[in-house]
């Protein structure tokens, strides 16, 4: 099993997919060449937009023709979506979203976007968060997201509880 993290930047800046970015980068130094290049196929170039070492390793292409922003970020979901799939049908992948509270509006986006294709793969989301930060950061994007992931898609809410300070003591 391919065991992959990723969290939430803390504080007023987020960059831009930053969980995906660290989870992905696991991924992919989890398995070997000749297995990255049949997983990645056709969505190596927009995967690379957010995994670094992928970058000069694919053929080149000729450019895409321009897209307006939305078509951009769909074509960036869908390779990520195909990717960790195709993964998946090789080896079950454990994929943890950490901080969620912390986490950009794309970051969230591409979470939901993820979400409605976990029903029949061997691929494991646990996305967490910290509810009493989400009192402090009212504006977190991430407070929309829970009651559309209730209405779209199956998943299980587990609450869990800090340790108190005797027990982080012991």
């Amino acid at each position: 099993m391919i065991t992959a993290w990723g969290s939430g930047f803390e504080g007023d800046w987020q960059p831009a997919y930053g969980p995906w970015v660290e989870a992905l980068g696991i991924c992919v130094q989890a398995i070997d060449a000749e297995q990255l290049q049949r997983t990645l196929g056709p969505c190596g170039l927009p995967v690379a937009q957010l995994v670094p070492q992928l970058r000069g390793t694919r053929p080149k292409t000729p450019d895409s023709p321009i897209l307006k922003r939305d078509d951009q970020r769909l074509r960036l979901f869908d390779a990520v979506v195909q990717f960790l799939m195709a993964l998946a049908e090789e080896v079950p992948v454990l994929l943890v979203i950490d901080d969620l509270q912390w986490a950009d509006r794309d970051s969230l986006l591409l979470l939901r976007h993820l979400a409605r294709f976990l029903v029949h793969s061997r691929l494991l989301v646990v996305a967490a968060y910290r509810e009493p930060e989400l009192a402090l950061n009212d504006q977190a994007p991430f407070i929309d997201l829970l009651p559309i992931l209730e209405r779209e898609i199956d998943f299980r809410h587990l609450a869990i509880h800090g340790f108190s300070r005797g027990e982080v003591a012991e």
